[in-house]
């Protein structure tokens, strides 16, 4: 598994919020500054210094950085069975 420290302005997004986004394996992140907006299917969390989450990855997600705050995690991934 690989680690990523991935960062988001405010207003920054990892896509549109009619374009989410999935592919293989499972996903696992960590929050270490801010507050950042996570949408997974239809439900909608928002995550702040301290807080983790990990899903599917075949499930549509996005994140953002909202319109106050923005944020910063630590993630990392497992790529899908074969």
């Amino acid at each position: 598994m690989e680690f990523l420290r991935v960062t988001y302005d405010v207003g920054g997004a990892s896509c549109a919020k009619d374009a989410l986004m999935r592919h293989g394996g499972k996903e696992y992140a960590f929050m270490i500054s801010g507050r950042l907006g996570v949408r997974i299917g239809f439900e909608e969390f928002e995550l702040g210094p301290g807080d983790s989450i990990s899903f599917d990855a075949q499930s549509r997600t996005g994140v953002d950085g909202g319109q106050q705050a923005g944020g910063g995690y630590l993630g990392g991934g497992e790529p899908a069975q074969r």
